[in-house]
């Protein structure tokens, strides 16, 4: 399976670049093309490079705001500089490798595992229909470019049943699935339907990329 040639992130090399007296947009320039994702570049500022460890580089891990019409905020963590190249070196290899992989009848999905920092390295994971696993196996790379590709069985998905459960829901269908919008009170989507979650016999919808803090956010789907 042929890739188009790779650049792998280097961001720890932000300690290494000088900063002051740049241009918000030649930063935004500079972070993107040493690997950082275009949202972390958009919102690191010089202040959040001079604070990191040498061994270290700040990203974006979410946004936050007090309810959900409230302006949001980037949350911001220091993680360490290597976990972080590998981690998008990995998400490089999968970006490149999803397209051709979905294809194949019986893969589910294609994601990047991020590893522990510190500890198991990110890989990337092929979720594969268990009928059909023995017979597209050998379809599947087990490494590129040193990032491992393990695959993981899966059984089969059935949706669930949502309707007259949530506020303000008036789809014509009973079915919610991952990737669906949900909105606050404002007139934008603040995140999506991520996996079902199950607690005490009730069902809950996960949500992705956004996070309150302050009062008890009360948003509709």
């Amino acid at each position: 399976m042929m890739l188009d040639d790779l650049v792998r992130p280097s961001t720890n090399k932000i300690h290494g670049e000088t900063y002051p007296g740049m241009s918000r947009r030649r930063l935004l320039s500079s972070l993107s093309g040493l690997g950082f994702t275009q949202v972390s570049a958009k919102f690191i500022t010089r202040e959040d490079i001079d604070n990191a460890a040498s061994d270290e580089v700040p990203i974006v891990t979410g946004f936050y705001s007090d309810d959900p019409t409230s302006e949001t905020t980037a949350y911001k963590e220091y993680v360490p500089a290597d976990w972080y190249n590998e981690f998008r070196h990995a998400t490089q290899i999968k970006q490149q490798l999803e397209s051709s992989l979905i294809q194949i009848p019986g893969v589910v999905s294609v994601g990047v595992v991020p590893g522990e920092r510190g500890g198991e390295s990110s890989h990337v994971v092929v979720r594969i229909q268990e009928n059909v696993l023995g017979t597209i196996l050998g379809d599947i790379p087990t490494l590129i470019d040193g990032i491992e590709i393990s695959v993981e069985p899966v059984n089969e998905f059935r949706s669930l049943s949502c309707a007259g459960s949530l506020r303000n829901w008036n789809a014509s269908q009973s079915s919610i699935y991952g990737g669906y919008e949900v909105w606050g009170d404002a007139s934008k989507p603040i995140g999506t339907v991520g996996a079902p979650a199950f607690k005490n016999g009730r069902r809950y919808l996960a949500t992705c990329k956004h996070i309150f803090r302050g009062k008890i956010p009360l948003g509709r789907y």
